[in-house]
């Protein structure tokens, strides 16, 4: 492998990983005292998370165990592991205080739930990263307009990330810098694959981790995300905003596979 193609192929994967900054800066010019705006985005970042997980990385997961009943079990197991650790991971942290009616307010929305999200997405993202590297790694042409695609992917990604941090600290450099990070993990992934897992990359290896962060957005979408949307006493833009992030992903899912 030349070094300039290395090279390359770790500059495309980091620029497609950073568009999450975009989806970032749309995510801060909603202000965390609008309600309406604020619930809207929260159910973004839920419908977005939903869609990934049950359109994208299931079937991903099922497809790299070799299909059939097999694959549909293993993706069952994995999905349902990575479920209940989340359940369990969120038991073992004392409750933090239930925000009153009337609406998400900066530092009522639960960090833990933001943070949540946050990691889920940058987990997401590394054999996100690992395809997208050794794609362009392969041939640059190919590899330049997936990473065209998976950047246009990354954008509601990175709403989804900045929504919830936003409304948890009403920071919008913390909410920046989370959502550029979570990016970020896409040209981790590609080192790591260059430097350390090359040899050990297997398709099975790919479903688990596939179905395990599925697992785990599921789990936070359906028991933090869309709960604090609906406790705005707004379920409207709630539902509105699931819609949106389900549509918007839903399209940029679709034009990655159309390139790929």
């Amino acid at each position: 492998m030349q070094a300039g193609g290395v090279g390359l192929a770790l500059l495309v994967t980091t620029l497609a990983g950073l568009a999450t900054s975009i989806g970032s800066l749309l995510a801060m010019a909603i202000r965390p005292s609008n309600r309406w705006a604020t619930t809207l985005a929260m159910g973004f970042s839920a419908g977005a998370m939903l869609l990934i997980s049950f359109v994208e990385l299931l079937p991903a997961a099922a497809a790299q165990f070799g299909g059939g009943s097999r694959g549909t079990w293993l993706t069952l197991a994995a999905f349902l592991v990575a479920f209940g650790l989340a359940a369990v991971a969120d038991a073992l942290v004392p409750e933090e205080p239930t925000p009153a009616a009337g609406g998400i307010r900066p530092g009522q929305v639960s960090v833990r739930a933001a943070a949540f999200v946050a990691v889920a997405i940058a987990v997401h993202n590394i054999p996100e990263g690992m395809a997208t590297f050794f794609l362009s790694l392969d041939q640059a042409a190919i590899g330049i307009s997936v990473a065209v695609a998976v950047a246009l992917h990354n954008i509601p990604e990175g709403i989804a990330v900045s929504a919830p941090i936003l409304a948890a600290t009403g920071s919008r450099a913390r909410a920046f810098a989370y959502s550029s990070l979570s990016g970020l993990a896409e040209p981790l992934g590609a080192v790591l694959a260059y430097l350390v897992l090359a040899p050990f990359l297997s398709d099975a290896l790919f479903g688990v981790l596939s179905a395990a962060v599925a697992g785990l957005m599921v789990y936070v979408s359906i028991h933090q995300v869309v709960p604090l949307a609906h406790r705005s006493e707004l379920p409207r833009p709630a539902v509105i905003g699931v819609l949106g992030g389900m549509a918007v992903m839903g399209c940029s899912m679709a034009l990655l596979g159309l390139t790929m």
